[in-house]
């Protein structure tokens, strides 16, 4: 009786001690890879920026051909 009450009791609590552990680390790695998606996304849209700006610049060029 006060065994198995005891035991059971350590055991949740040892479950409660790694649930709340594991969640800790899942928060750190969700924001880890969410500043690493920002910078991924930032990147992204210098490249489109940099790309629209030389392909401007290279239609006004042709244009002036025309």
């Amino acid at each position: 009786g006060d065994k198995t009450r005891k035991q059971i009791k350590r055991g949740l609590e040892d479950a409660g001690d790694r649930i709340h552990s594991t969640a800790e680390d899942i928060s750190e790695k969700a924001e880890e890879y969410g500043k690493h998606a920002e910078r991924v996304i930032r990147r992204g849209r210098e490249v489109v920026d940099d790309t629209l700006s030389k392909a401007s610049s290279v239609a006004s060029k042709v244009s002036g051909f025309i």
